[in-house]
C-alpha cells in the first residue's frame, strides 16, 4: 500500500509512538497539528465511529454480525472464524512482516503517561465501543454453546 502524503510526513517526524502521542498531548509542541492531522487521515488511525455510527445503531444490526476479532488474540480469533465458517485448515493469515502489517522489529513502544492519556481521551468512545464488543461477542459464544448443547440433546 502505497503511503499518502500525511503518512509519509508522520513517518519522516515522530521516530516512535511516543514523540507521536507526547505531541498530540502537547499542543505547543512543534508537531502538534500534525498529529491531529494523521489521527484526522491516517486510515488506521481513525475512530472506529466512523464505521459503527452510533452504539443504538450497532446495537440494532447485532443479528447481523456473526463474528469480531480482536487484535490482541488475533490469531486465536482467526481460527475461530474459521471454524465458524468452514474455511480450510490450510487458510492461514500472513507472516511476512509487512504483509502482515507489523510493527518493524525493535521499535521502541513505550508511550509516557501524558500520551497514553491524550490517547486514551482520543479514544475513550472506541474503548467503550470494543468492551462492547466484546461482550457481544462472549454473548454470541453462549449463544453458539448453547445451541449446540440442544442440538446433542
Amino acid at each position: 500500500h502505497e503511503w499518502n502524503d500525511t503518512e509519509k510526513e508522520v513517518f519522516e517526524v515522530f521516530d516512535t509512538p511516543n514523540q507521536f502521542a507526547m505531541a498530540m498531548a502537547d499542543e505547543n509542541a512543534p508537531h502538534h497539528a500534525l498529529s491531529i492531522k494523521a489521527m484526522n487521515d491516517i486510515g488506521h488511525f481513525k475512530m472506529y465511529k466512523k464505521w459503527y455510527k452510533s452504539v443504538d445503531y450497532f446495537n440494532s444490526r447485532m443479528d447481523d454480525i456473526l463474528f469480531i476479532g480482536f487484535q490482541e488474540s488475533l490469531n486465536d480469533d482467526f481460527n475461530t472464524l474459521k471454524s465458524i465458517i468452514a474455511l480450510p485448515e490450510t487458510t492461514v493469515l500472513p507472516s511476512d512482516d509487512v504483509a502482515a502489517h507489523k510493527s518493524p522489529k525493535g521499535l521502541d513502544k513505550h508511550i509516557e503517561d501524558a500520551g497514553i492519556a491524550v490517547l486514551n481521551e482520543w479514544y475513550a468512545d472506541d474503548i467503550k465501543f470494543i468492551t462492547l464488543c466484546k461482550e457481544a461477542m462472549i454473548q454470541k459464544a453462549i449463544a453458539r454453546k448453547s445451541a449446540w448443547f440442544k442440538w446433542l440433546r
